[in-house]
């Protein structure tokens, strides 16, 4: 992506819509914060995917561990513990709020959540000035405040922003040149998240070898650090629990493509009542074997044949690892904005409409909230099949886009040309 000033007329209509957009996101998310999730901060069993990270902060203070314990309700909240935290070592990040009592801890959680946001604002600024070559406040505003897989994570007090800050630093010292920063800082996301190690093969394949050294090294320094901080009975017992989280248990909820392929194939114990179009575990497996070697397959030549800067390869990587993951929640999707940001700043660039169309589609996709089935009669729930999947095609939309940004020469690049 150059540093290439925007071509009009397309620029000036897009300013011009991009401000009005932009109050109207702000004000929906300012009314969603104050209605809803500051009066939820009262309550004791909201913002349920900050205890078990928070509670487990605290035990390992005190050289205990948080890792494989089930049923254990928490003192004074109708909570589920169902397991530990996260990595030992980026457990640190709750260290700041562990000395607090669990109402004030998830406060301050959600306070500094928010800064993230705006810090997150500022990023995309950045990066519009780097690729445009002008800044559009308005435009960074509606993109970041009007994608609701934000608002849900803000909701489930999860730590999704905070590997979007991890990834957004990452790419903002690749733009800058810091090599060594940037693999750190990705390998510091990839502790949170293991699925986006897929990082290594684009790094690998553009011979970012100063980068990818950092990467490796960050992990198994981490890993070393947390065994000497904590010992080897509590790093065991957070690989243990990682591996039995990776189980089967949870894909079927899934908006990955392998979760919808469970949800068409396959009966959910817990969802015993939803009746799958055809009841064919083997199919599911098989077809979701073919998918993930054949994405691997396209996603690696992709990155080898192409010419285009580590940025674009990054982001491609970000949606594979959406796409192959066999868990993928709503929440997760606020990483994709770096590279949805991205293509909007291409199209701006290029004055491509329809590539800005088709991002803005893709966006919107993405911004499809998740329809619980709840709210649908047993006789409806092949509609809610489909509404399910109307995230997982956002994804591979996303996907598509970046392999005709990646491969000039392929047909999806000469249909948005």
């Amino acid at each position: 992506m150059e540093d290439l000033k925007p071509r009009d007329p397309l620029s000036a209509t897009l300013r011009f819509w991009a401000i009005p957009a932009a109050l109207l996101s702000f004000i929906l998310f300012a009314s969603y914060i104050s209605f809803k999730l500051v009066p939820e901060l009262s309550q004791k069993d909201s913002f349920v995917d900050f205890y078990p990270p928070y509670f487990a902060a605290q035990d390992l203070f005190h050289k205990k561990s948080p890792y494989l314990i089930k049923k254990d309700i928490y003192p004074g909240l109708d909570v589920d513990r169902n397991g530990g935290g996260y990595f030992p070592l980026m457990e640190v990040i709750y260290f700041p709020f562990a000395p607090f009592r669990p109402e004030a801890a998830k406060t301050l959680w959600f306070i500094f959540n928010l800064f993230l946001t705006g810090c997150a604002v500022a990023f995309f600024c950045f990066f519009q000035k780097r690729f445009t070559g002008s800044v559009s406040l308005a435009g960074a505003t509606l993109v970041i405040l009007g994608f609701i897989p934000l608002w849900r994570s803000l909701q489930l007090g999860q730590i999704s922003l905070v590997v979007l800050s991890f990834l957004l630093t990452g790419f903002l010292c690749v733009e800058s040149r810091k090599e060594f920063w940037a693999g750190l800082f990705f390998a510091l996301a990839v502790l949170i998240r293991p699925q986006l190690g897929v990082f290594v093969f684009s790094m690998w394949l553009k011979k970012e070898w100063k980068m990818l050294s950092s990467f490796i090294l960050t992990l198994v320094f981490s890993f070393l650090l947390s065994l000497v901080l904590f010992g080897a009975p509590i790093l065991s017992g957070f690989l243990k629990e990682m591996l039995t989280y990776a189980g089967g248990d949870n894909w079927w909820s899934s908006i990955s493509p392998l979760g919808l392929l469970l949800r068409f194939f396959t009966t959910d114990i817990r969802n015993a009542d939803i009746i799958p179009w055809v009841q064919a575990p083997w199919l599911a497996s098989a077809l979701s074997l073919v998918f993930i070697f054949g994405l691997m397959a396209v996603s690696l030549r992709s990155s080898k044949v192409s010419n285009h800067s580590i940025v674009s390869n990054l982001s491609l990587w970000i949606v594979t690892a959406m796409l192959i993951s066999p868990r993928t929640i709503d929440h997760y999707l606020v990483w994709l904005l770096p590279p949805i940001f991205f293509l909007f700043c291409k199209a701006f660039k290029d004055n491509n409409k329809k590539l800005l169309g088709l991002t803005a589609l893709t966006y919107l996709l993405l911004d499809f909230p998740t329809i619980k089935l709840a709210y649908f009669p047993a006789f409806h729930h092949g509609l809610w099949l489909l509404l399910s999947g109307v995230q997982t095609a956002g994804i591979f939309l996303l996907y598509f886009l970046f392999l005709s940004e990646l491969n000039h020469d392929s047909p999806v690049s000469l249909c948005i040309k």
